[in-house]
């Protein structure tokens, strides 16, 4: 996997709570690690596929950054998020991963985002590869080789220099 394209930690934070004056890098690197943030209008939105799908890519750790309980401005983002990351704890749990490797984070107006961030990725950096990384690239490995054995096979009939008239005659 290309580390540029791929985060080991990914961070999805709700557009609403960010404090007055504050920024946030979209990516960087952090004890050598790919850090990558992704703006979500309401952290409410941050389904349990596209957490699940960040740890099947290789990330050691996902986080979902809320506003403080009772302050969101669309009723009740934080409390989905929250409901959203117990339940993929849960899963993480019941396939044997440690269930560290999600995190909710909540940000009020007097937090640093920034350094809650960074406090958050220095946790997932010391938390080591995730345990799907060598299972992802073993799967990956194994459809490659089944996609070659494929080709092979086909190959060997020549396809291209049969028509399709000739296809129906033939027995193969």
């Amino acid at each position: 996997m290309n580390a540029c394209s791929t985060p080991d930690i990914m961070f999805f934070v709700c557009g609403n709570c960010f404090p007055q004056g504050s920024s946030l890098p979209r990516q960087w690197h952090q004890d050598g690690v790919h850090v990558q943030t992704r703006h979500v209008p309401c952290s409410g939105k941050t389904d349990v596929q596209y957490m699940f799908h960040a740890l099947e890519s290789g990330a050691q750790g996902v986080a979902v950054v809320t506003c403080p309980k009772g302050d969101c401005r669309l009723a009740q983002g934080n409390y989905r998020a929250e409901v959203r990351i117990r339940t993929v704890r849960r899963l993480l749990s019941e396939i044997g991963m440690d269930p560290a490797r999600v995190e909710l984070l909540i940000c009020s107006a007097e937090d640093n985002l920034e350094q809650l961030v960074r406090d958050s990725a220095q946790r997932f950096c010391a938390l080591g590869k995730s345990e799907l990384v060598d299972t992802y690239l073993e799967i990956m490995g194994e459809r490659h080789d089944e996609r070659e054995d494929a080709f092979t096979e086909a190959d060997r009939f020549e396809w291209k220099n049969i028509s399709s008239r000739d296809l129906a005659t033939q027995k193969l």
